[in-house]
């Protein structure tokens, strides 16, 4: 989430170049250009919006801890609701 966060915030900051043109070409097709003063920002804003989101996550991950959902036996196994019905014929 760290790398996310800082990417965001170092795009939002006009830091991104693009060296294909094309975002959709590659992921690794952009590369960031900062200061040490933009660095320091970034690493603020980061810090910031973790600090708020952490406590949620927690929650999120406690709940659904206690609730998993089904687990599956195989690609399509009994517990997929988009596997045929089993026939009862013998």
């Amino acid at each position: 989430m760290l790398h996310e966060v800082m990417e965001l915030s170092l795009h939002r900051a006009g830091a991104r170049y693009d060296c294909t043109r094309d975002q959709a070409l590659d992921h690794a097709g952009y590369a960031f250009m900062f200061d040490h003063h933009a660095f320091t920002e970034c690493c603020a804003r980061s810090a910031e919006f973790l600090s708020e989101a952490i406590p949620q996550l927690q929650r999120a991950w406690r709940s659904w801890e206690m609730n998993p959902p089904p687990r599956r036996d195989s690609a399509r196994g009994a517990n997929d609701p988009a596997a045929p019905p089993s026939s009862s014929r013998r």
